[in-house]
C-alpha cells in the first residue's frame, strides 16, 4: 500500500553532483502531531540546521509505524489511516527548496539503522541522534530559526510546493488574472467533529465584513479562503471578490503554491500562517496567542517577528472589521513604498 501511495507523489527531483554533503532530517510521527504548523516549522528548522552544518540539499526520511502511528494525543490517528493522515501533510515537506527526496518507511528498525549508519559515517542529521533515541523533538520552536537569522542575516525561506507551483498558476489564469491576490485562511476548527482549541478560532462575520468592505473599496482585489473542506464556513462562497479553492477541486499543495506566490496572506495565527511566517509573501498574522511568545522569539505586543520584513506584521488580539482594514491599509502602504504592486482604490493606486 505504501509503494503505491509514493508513487503518486513528486518526492524527488533529479540527482546531480552536489559540492556539498546531503543533510538528513529524521520524523518519527510516533511523538510527532499530525498538524500542518507543526510540520512547516518542523522543516524550516531543518533548513537552518541544514545550513548551519554547510549542506544546500535534504533528504528527509519520515517514520510512520503500525505499531505506533501517532502520539498518545491524537488517538484519531491508526494504524489503519495514518497513510491517509501523511498524505495530507505531504506538501508541506515539499515546501523546502532544499529537500531533494522524502523517504517514508514504516518499518521502525529500517529507520534506526538508517539513522545509525549515518550517524556513523559523519553524515549531518536533524535532529541530533541523542533526540531521536530519547524521542524528543522540538516542534514548536522558532528559536533556533531566530538564532539564524541573527548571526547570518537571513533564513532559508519556504516556497511553493514541489509540483505545485503550475496548478496554482492555472487557478489564478482562469479565476483572478491580473488582480490582487490575498490568500486568506480564517482558523475555524469548531467546524469540524473533532474540535481543536476552538478558542482560538476567528469568527466568520469579522471576516465577511472586512471582506465586503475592502472589496467596494478596492475593486481588483481578490480573496482567495485556504483550508480544510470542512474548516471553511461555505458562507465564504458568498461573499464578493472570493474565491474558494478546495470548492473547485484543489487541494493543500495548490493552496500553499497560492499562499506563497500571494500580494498578501492574511489568516489567524495557525497552521497556514506558518507557511507564511517562514515564507516569501507579505502578511498579516491575527491574534497570536501571548504564551507563543516565548517559543516565536518575539515579544507579546511586537509587529514583527525578528526576521519579518516590514510589510510582514503580526497582531495580538482577535480581529474586528476595523483592524482588519486598518491592517491592511499600512501593509498596502509600505507596498507602496518599496515599490511593489498594490490594488487600486476606486481607481486610483493606493498612496
Amino acid at each position: 500500500m505504501l509503494d503505491r501511495f509514493l508513487s503518486r507523489l513528486p518526492i524527488s527531483r533529479p540527482a546531480h553532483h552536489a559540492k556539498q554533503p546531503r543533510f538528513l532530517a529524521f520524523l518519527d510521527y510516533a511523538y510527532m502531531p499530525y498538524a500542518l504548523g507543526d510540520s512547516i516549522t518542523w522543516v524550516a528548522n531543518a533548513q537552518v540546521y541544514a545550513r548551519d552544518a554547510g549542506s544546500s540539499e535534504i533528504d528527509i526520511v519520515v517514520l510512520v509505524s503500525r505499531e505506533r502511528p501517532a502520539p498518545s494525543w491524537q488517538p484519531f490517528v491508526t494504524a489503519y489511516n495514518s497513510i491517509g493522515a501523511l498524505h495530507g501533510l505531504m506538501p508541506a515537506f515539499l515546501s523546502s527548496p532544499m529537500t531533494c527526496n522524502v523517504h517514508l518507511l514504516e518499518n521502525r528498525q529500517t529507520f534506526y539503522d538508517m539513522v545509525t549508519d549515518h550517524h556513523q559515517r559523519g553524515g549531518g542529521l536533524w535532529p541530533p541522534i541523542a533526540a531521536l533515541t530519547e524521542e524528543r523533538i522540538d516542534f514548536i520552536s522558532h528559536m533556533h530559526v531566530v538564532d539564524h537569522y541573527r548571526r547570518r542575516g537571513s533564513i532559508p525561506l519556504l516556497a511553493a510546493p514541489r509540483g505545485y507551483a503550475q496548478q496554482a498558476e492555472a487557478f489564478v489564469a482562469r479565476f483572478c488574472p491580473d488582480k490582487f491576490r490575498v490568500v486568506v485562511n480564517v482558523r475555524q476548527s469548531h467546524l469540524r467533529a473533532a474540535r481543536s482549541q476552538p478558542e482560538r478560532d476567528s469568527r466568520f462575520h469579522t471576516w465577511a465584513e472586512f471582506i465586503r468592505r475592502t472589496a467596494d473599496k478596492h475593486p481588483d482585489v481578490v480573496f482567495i479562503v485556504i483550508g480544510q473542506y470542512s474548516d471553511v464556513d461555505r458562507r465564504f462562497n458568498q461573499l464578493p471578490a472570493t474565491l474558494v479553492p478546495r470548492s473547485l477541486g484543489l487541494g493543500l499543495g495548490a493552496e500553499l503554491a497560492l499562499l506563497q506566490g500571494a500580494d498578501l496572506f492574511m489568516g489567524t495565527s495557525s497552521g497556514f500562517a506558518q507557511a507564511a511566517l517562514f515564507g516569501q509573501p507579505a502578511y498579516i498574522v491575527t491574534n497570536t496567542e501571548a504564551r507563543a511568545a516565548p517559543y516565536c522569539g518575539v515579544p507579546v505586543g511586537s509587529r514583527h517577528h525578528p526576521f519579518g520584513r516590514p510589510d510582514q506584521i503580526v497582531t495580538w488580539t482577535l480581529e474586528t472589521p476595523d483592524s482588519l482594514e486598518q491592517d491592511f491599509q499600512d501593509v498596502l502602504r509600505i507596498k507602496a513604498t518599496q515599490g511593489d504592486r498594490v490594488p487600486m482604490d476606486h481607481g486610483h493606486n493606493v498612496q
